[in-house]
């Protein structure tokens, strides 16, 4: 973001140009992208960790279904663990991190229901850690903030894949 200002050698008044301090619709959606598709890195390298398991072990689907290769997929209780311990909390960080962008002009709200939405879904997989144990479950929990992102323009921010 830069600065714009102006006035001479004369001593003249500086202003700001405040609104070059409003990314445009394109540079907001790359920055909260970048956002979310740092934090889905985080959260594969992490489970990949913790289930000692290798990136060929498990595909992602388009969909955003986890198929893990026979014999891979660790137990249910090991991913409700990993769930709840782990991603909630990238999650939130991850909506905190966002909420902290500065919005294009206008688009506040907008951007407010979808942090709102996601919020909602964290909460609920947060009640239930169970949830993700399949991946359509996670996706439910998600659909609105997916949907609504999606409308919006963004593309990393609105999916998630889970173990």
């Amino acid at each position: 973001m830069a600065l714009a200002g102006c006035g001479g050698d004369d001593g003249g008044d500086v202003t700001n140009d405040v609104d070059s301090l409003v990314p445009s619709k394109r540079d907001y959606i790359v920055q909260a992208d970048t956002i979310c598709a740092n934090s889905q890195r985080g959260i594969q390298s992490r489970a990949e960790a913790e289930f000692r398991i290798g990136p060929n072990d498990f595909t992602v689907t388009p969909r955003g279904e986890v198929v893990f290769k026979a014999g891979r997929r660790p137990g249910d209780e090991r991913i409700s663990d990993f769930g709840a311990a782990f991603v909630v909390p990238a999650f939130r960080e991850q909506v905190a991190d966002l909420r902290a962008l500065t919005p294009p002009a206008g688009d506040r709200g907008t951007v407010t229901k979808i942090y709102d939405a996601a919020d909602a879904g964290i909460d609920r997989l947060q009640a239930d850690p169970s949830l993700f144990t399949d991946s359509a479950h996670v996706r439910a929990a998600l659909a609105e903030a997916r949907r609504l992102g999606r409308a919006y323009g963004f593309f990393d921010c609105r999916t998630y894949s889970a173990p």
